[in-house]
Parts: structure tokens; C-alpha cells; sequence
């Protein structure tokens, strides 16, 4: 495989892992935060709760997946990319 097109799918999947990671994280976040709460401040718990028909535990487990295959693919991106690093000294100006 040509390293531009390995380049290409590995930048697309790391978008697409991204935005799942995001989206997930922001339904947990607003729409079905944990904790159990009390009827006292206003809490009914996390327990049953879904949103598009997708159990709390589903969109936690969603969002941790998604996250570390995304540490993943950002790990290739950067070993892909390794020479740029390398030379970023150059790049700046830090050396001649």
C-alpha cells in the first residue's frame, strides 16, 4: 500500500474515531449523566436510562473504545510522520 493512501485512511479513521469519542462523550455528559442521585436534588439515576434507544453503560463503553482506538491511530499518524518531527527543529529555527 502507497504511503499516501495508508496516510489517507488512517487520517479519515481517526476523524471518524474522534467524532464518535466527542459525540458519545457529550450524551454522557448532558444527557444521561452518571451518578444515582436523590429524589431530594432532583436526581432519578442513571440506571435504565437510554437515549436513542442506547443504554448509559452501551454509550460509556461506545465512548471508551472509540477513545483508545483513537490514542491508536494518532500514535500511527504521529510514527508516519516521524521525519517531520524529527526535523521540526529545522523548521522553527532552532538550528542551521
Amino acid at each position: 500500500m502507497k504511503r499516501s493512501k495508508l496516510n489517507a485512511i488512517i487520517n479519515i479513521l481517526s476523524l471518524v474515531l474522534f467524532l464518535i469519542s466527542l459525540i458519545s462523550g457529550l450524551v454522557l455528559w448532558q444527557i444521561l449523566p452518571g451518578g444515582e442521585g436523590s429524589v431530594f436534588r432532583g436526581g432519578f439515576g442513571s440506571r435504565g436510562r437510554t437515549f436513542i434507544n442506547i443504554t448509559r453503560d452501551e454509550w460509556l463503553d461506545l465512548h471508551n473504545y472509540s477513545s483508545i482506538l483513537f490514542t491508536f491511530s494518532v500514535t500511527i499518524h504521529c510514527l508516519l510522520h516521524w521525519s517531520w518531527f524529527k526535523s521540526i527543529r529545522k523548521i522553527l529555527g532552532g538550528e542551521s
